[in-house]
């Protein structure tokens, strides 16, 4: 499960895009491009709300982009953020009853998916 932030971005004058995130203080990126400073706004954001969760702190909520203010050279859109952390996962076991294993399987359901959106959504 991802959350939606609105974001900043900034072109400078090189041409790259600087983003800040006005509900994430602290929370800074950039990219040489749009669709580059796009993908590392979602990223960015990402690990920022992650790092949040693990060191104990609530989540902010997110503001309106009619309440967001920009300069001229400044949009304002929001970002998906990324919360699908790939890099440092950990096996679990889990006891469930047989018939709710034969469905899911018979559906299909990525039992780590489902249970990783499950605790997402318990602890959001």
């Amino acid at each position: 499960m991802n959350k939606t932030y609105p974001a900043i971005f900034t072109k400078e004058d090189s041409g790259k895009y600087a983003v800040s995130f006005p509900d994430l203080g602290g929370c800074y990126t950039c990219g040489d491009s749009l669709d580059e400073a796009m993908e590392n706004a979602a990223e960015a954001s990402g690990l920022f709300l992650i790092s949040a969760l693990v060191d104990g702190e609530s989540l902010p909520e997110p503001s309106k982009l009619e309440d967001v203010i920009c300069d001229e050279n400044e949009v304002v859109t929001y970002v998906v953020a990324d919360m699908n952390d790939t890099q440092d996962l950990r096996n679990k076991t889990l006891t469930i009853p047989a018939w709710l294993d034969e469905v899911a399987q018979r559906q299909k359901i990525n039992f780590s998916a489902a249970l990783r959106d499950a605790l997402i959504r318990q602890i959001m």
